[in-house]
């Protein structure tokens, strides 16, 4: 019987962004982590304002697929945003 690939996170991460945490910044984070799945995110605080997010894969490729979807959503996310104007006109 062939070993079953347990679910837990790669020991390399698939990627990492980097995140402001002023405004609605905090907010964009934890729904990123809460997306890609809390116990395959890690954070690390580079000063009071920003922090990266590094996302890592799981091991059983099973998931490859779902995780491709997931870093496109968070991508896809960031770019909406980062295009909206800000402040006055």
């Amino acid at each position: 019987m062939p070993m079953k690939i347990p679910n837990v996170p790669s020991m390399c991460p698939e990627f990492h962004i980097t995140y402001s945490l002023e405004g609605e910044g905090w907010r964009v984070v934890q729904r990123h982590m809460n997306l890609w799945g809390r116990r395959f995110a890690e954070v690390e605080v580079l000063d009071e304002h920003h922090v990266i997010v590094n996302f890592y894969p799981s091991r059983d490729r099973k998931w490859a697929r779902w995780e491709e979807y997931r870093k496109e959503w968070i991508y896809g996310e960031l770019a909406r945003t980062s295009a909206k104007p800000k402040g006055k006109a």
